[in-house]
């Protein structure tokens, strides 16, 4: 298995989240844990600092085992903290995600960009504000970065498509239903007439 598949399959093991992917990362990079892939269990419990008798490692023991089938079936577009194309901002955060999926155009993670961040009840003139200021700024060659919460930043996302721009939709997603349905809510033809209309 190689390293990016790997991380993919500790990503969908249940019960590594955020914290203990970041534990991996720091590991990986102190050169503190196997270079060959994958880890057996005793290995990844090692890596993780878990004591092999517990209760909760062994739940993650099975789960990990059923990760490892699944991620060489995995068809989704993702990218790894380790991938050499990964977003340098984002590996600036605290707790970079180890893998995140996404959908589209990935070039639009190295444009500038702009965050709109708003509320999920936008008023009549939040929506316009919205309808004009994005344009502008997609007509300089910035994308446009917000989450997927109904209101403001669904309509950034809808505003940047519709003056042919570019988004980067920062609602990690851990699953393939989370990325379908961004998509759904992302593609939306209709612009809302209303502040509730999402």
């Amino acid at each position: 298995m190689k390293k990016r598949q790997f991380m993919l399959a500790l990503h969908l093991t249940k019960g590594i989240g955020r914290a203990r992917e970041a534990v991996i990362i720091q590991r990986i990079e102190a050169k503190q844990a196997p270079e060959s892939f994958p880890w057996s269990v005793t290995a990844l419990a090692f890596v993780l600092g878990s004591e092999m008798d517990s209760a909760f490692f062994a739940n993650l023991a099975s789960a990990y085992q059923e990760a490892l089938k699944q991620a060489p079936q995995y068809q989704e577009n993702y990218l790894t903290y380790f991938d050499d194309d990964y977003p340098e901002r984002l590996r600036q955060i605290y707790q970079p995600p180890l893998v995140f999926f996404y959908k589209g155009d990935r070039r639009a993670l190295t444009l500038p960009a702009l965050a709109v961040v708003g509320t999920r009840t936008a008023t009549p003139y939040g929506l316009e504000v919205i309808r004009q200021f994005i344009p502008e700024l997609v007509n300089q060659g910035i994308a446009i970065v917000s989450g997927l919460a109904k209101g403001i930043d669904v309509m950034a996302h809808q505003a940047t498509f519709a003056a042919g721009g570019r988004t980067n939709c920062r609602h990690w997603v851990r699953y393939r239903s989370d990325l379908s349905k961004a998509a759904s809510i992302l593609t939306r033809r209709s612009w809302p007439t209303g502040p509730f209309d999402f």
